[in-house]
Formats: structure tokens, sequence, C-alpha cells
């Protein structure tokens, strides 16, 4: 449960119930997260928000999170910038995780990698082609499906499918004009088809490094 220390200092935790879950409760939610963590049957993680005289907020993170599904209960009502200030907080204090291994642990099919905004370039743009190979190694040694997408165009079909994903996912280049707002374009449609060959060939590991220039062409 919660105990306010003053009201510029909020400190949350105590031993947990349950070791598989960490339960953040924002301090927007206290009433809620404790609710939920009573269901769950657990105590809520530990940490400490402090907020100093200039409107600054600080989040600290109390206690180990690796290796444990977290769940951050923090409402968004008013004051809003506030609360979402402190979920952005939240969010920059936890560790990095491994999406992979977590995608295989809940009994996911697969991964797909994508862009989020299709106006900023495409996935070769913001991942090197050998960071691409050591995902697509690190989900099918999971046994996962793995999926490129994120604006590709024609001239990426022979680097990525080189990497030997299971699947490539295109809209704009497959569109009138390039426009992945208007129709389907069968003439474009059958050019990218005739770029990936029946039995892609599958680069060895040992290549990978003299090839990697290739990935933005």
């Amino acid at each position: 449960m919660a105990r306010v220390l003053h009201q510029n200092d909020v400190r949350i935790g105590r031993p947990k119930m349950n070791e598989q879950i960490t339960i953040l409760v924002g301090p927007a939610s206290l009433r809620l997260g404790a609710e939920v963590c009573e269901i769950m049957r657990t105590a809520p993680g530990a940490y400490e928000c402090r907020r100093f005289p200039d409107g600054e907020i600080q989040i600290d993170i109390r206690e180990s999170i690796r290796g444990r599904d977290v769940f951050l209960v923090q409402s968004t009502s008013a004051p809003v910038e506030t609360h979402l200030m402190e979920l952005v907080l939240f969010a920059d204090a936890l560790p990095d995780f491994d999406a992979i291994a977590l995608a295989a642990r809940i009994g996911a099919h697969g991964v797909m990698f994508d862009t989020m905004g299709k106006d900023a370039g495409s996935l070769p743009d913001h991942m090197s082609f050998m960071a691409l190979a050591e995902y697509i190694a690190s989900a099918k040694a999971e046994g996962l499906v793995v999926g490129l997408a994120g604006s590709l165009k024609a001239q990426h079909v022979a680097s990525l499918v080189a990497l030997a994903p299971d699947l490539l996912g295109f809209r704009g280049a497959l569109c009138q004009c390039g426009d992945r707002s208007r129709d389907l374009d069968p003439v474009r449609l059958a050019a990218i088809r005739a770029l990936i060959p029946e039995r892609p060939h599958i680069l060895n590991q040992p290549n990978l490094a003299n090839l990697a220039p290739q990935s933005l062409c």
C-alpha cells in the first residue's frame, strides 16, 4: 500500500506474495492500484516519486524487476499533464526488455518488425542490416515466425530476402503511384513479386559483415 511521507515524496512498496509479476501503482491511481494488487494477490512494486519545487518530477524503481512481467496502473485524469508526465517517467525508469523472448513466452506465433510512422523512412533506414539479421536469428531461435515491414520498397527486397525472414510486408510499394492510400497496382505488385525468388538464398553468418553496406541500397 502507499503512505505519504510528506506532500513532495511518495514511497510505495512491501514484500511481495507473487514473484511472477510486478505491479507499479502510479500516484494517480493509488486506490485502483491497491484493488488490482489485492485481486492479483501481490503487493505494489516499490518505487519513489519525488516532486521538486521547480515542478520537476523524478521516479526511481526501488527493486529489481528484470525477468518479471511489469504492469503499470496510472490514470491520465486531471491534472492530465502531470499524470501523463508521470506515465512517461515510469516508462523511462523501466529497464529495457527482450520483446522476442517475451513474445515466445506468452505463446505468440511470430513477430513483425515494422515502423510506426510511414513518413519517416523505411525499416532499413532505422535498423542496420546487421541488427536486423541478429533480431531475425534471435526470433527464429525461439521458434517464431518473422516478418519485416515498414515502408519497404523494391530496392530493399534483395538485401532483406537474404536475411531469410518468413514474411515481407508491403503497402505503398504495391499501390498506384506508390501512394498507400490508393488502390493496388497489378504492375507494381508483379514487379515486387518477381524480385522474391521461390527459394531465397540464405546468407551464411560469415558473409553478413561483407554485405552489410548493401542493406540500404
